[in-house]
């Protein structure tokens, strides 16, 4: 069931409609976290997918949060030098590149 949930929020990002796609994964994550725990792959999966709409939709902050949480796992689980720490890093510079730009 989570991972039906998982697919249909990655299609609604996919669809055009991330504000309902954030509030899909917000869902699912705490169910997640309750059912399979706050380390488990799934649950980090969806917070990098939550990271990465906040971003889309303009949470910056909240996306640099669950970008932050998700490299910290992965480094754990891959090591600090994988290329999925290198790319959850990559995501959060580019999300607080976008931060500054806005207030220039």
């Amino acid at each position: 069931m989570l991972s039906t949930r998982f697919q249909i929020a990655v299609w609604t990002r996919g669809s055009g409609k991330p504000t309902r796609a954030f509030e899909l994964f917000t869902e699912l994550l705490q169910d997640s976290i309750r059912v399979l725990g706050e380390h488990h792959p799934h649950t980090v999966s969806i917070r990098f997918r939550i990271g990465l709409v906040a971003k889309d939709i303009g949470r910056r902050e909240l996306a640099v949060e669950q970008l932050e949480i998700v490299r910290r796992e992965w480094a754990k689980r891959f090591g600090s030098d994988s290329e999925r720490v290198n790319t959850a890093t990559a995501l959060i510079e580019k999300v607080r590149d976008s931060e500054e730009s806005t207030k220039d």
